[in-house]
């Protein structure tokens, strides 16, 4: 399967996805490769969440590991908002 996206970005958003590109000094050659290493990497956290999750399991009740998962996400979520455009 294949999916065709057509993706809208202005001002800061747009020169950061440019500068990941080879031809802005970047890494990626394309676009498309750029946004497949986000999805590997966003992928990638929700794995190591339920890692952590189904580490804290037996060691807490189900109740206080969620409670840690959410604390954790929280923390997450405010470091990742320090990015948000």
């Amino acid at each position: 399967m294949r999916l065709k996206i057509e993706l809208d970005l202005t001002g800061r958003m747009l020169e950061h996805f440019q500068s990941q590109l080879v031809d802005h000094g970047g890494l990626y050659e394309t676009a498309g490769e750029y946004l497949r290493e986000l999805i590997r990497d966003d992928l990638q956290r929700q794995h190591g969440n339920k890692v952590l999750l189904d580490h804290l399991k037996p060691a807490a009740s189900i109740p206080q590991a969620e409670k840690d998962l959410s604390q954790i996400q929280e923390l997450i979520n405010a470091v990742e908002g320090e990015f948000h455009f």
